[in-house]
């Protein structure tokens, strides 16, 4: 076991239709996969720890004059989304290798005020939003029912298949993903060749 601690930073992850933006509150920039994250004076408030992190809002203080704020300023009159994630990174301290060690929140902007000196996000997390009733209809216009349930009617889908390897992340399963043809009425999908 290593005697040297591992070094954490945040990284948020901001996207919409027209744009991307990386970026972490800490003092270097960090570049992961082929991203680079950006420094940047970013204050966020307490998110709630366990099962109410989910469900918490995210609050950022940003500089009013950084690319972000005149994008989500643009982007709120054009009415595109802009998604955000905070995800943790580590990095060996023998190496400059860094990984993502988790997601600790997802969500969307809904809105930013600036002041003179500070530039305030507002967001709201992916759970909250998928719980509305008018973003349930939007996601089931066919069928109202809780998916599954006894009014339903839907039958739950399974299958199975043999796992070759692992990469980190990546499982490569015998065959492709399993029942995908049958999914789509026997016609191959973008997920086999």
């Amino acid at each position: 076991m290593s005697q040297n601690p591992l070094l954490e930073v945040e990284l948020y992850a901001f996207a919409s239709n027209s744009a991307q933006f990386y970026l972490t509150p800490h003092e270097f920039d960090v570049d992961l996969d082929g991203n680079l994250y950006a420094s940047l004076s970013i204050e966020r408030n307490e998110l709630a720890l366990g099962a109410e992190a989910a469900k918490s809002a995210l609050d950022l203080k940003l500089p009013p004059d950084c690319d972000l704020v005149r994008h989500l300023l643009a982007t709120s009159l054009t009415g595109d989304t802009t998604s955000v994630t905070l995800r943790i990174g580590r990095r060996d301290s023998w190496g400059d290798y860094w990984w993502i060690s988790g997601t600790r929140w997802m969500g969307r902007v809904l809105g930013v005020d600036v002041a003179d000196d500070v530039a305030r996000v507002r967001c709201e997390s992916a759970q909250v939003s998928l719980k509305r009733i008018g973003l349930r209809r939007l996601y089931s216009r066919k069928c109202s029912h809780v998916l599954y349930s006894a009014a339903c009617g839907a039958s739950p889908i399974t299958a199975s298949a043999i796992v070759l390897e692992v990469y980190g992340r990546s499982v490569e399963l015998d065959g492709g993903v399993p029942g995908c043809r049958s999914l789509r009425g026997g016609r191959p999908c973008a997920c086999q060749p």
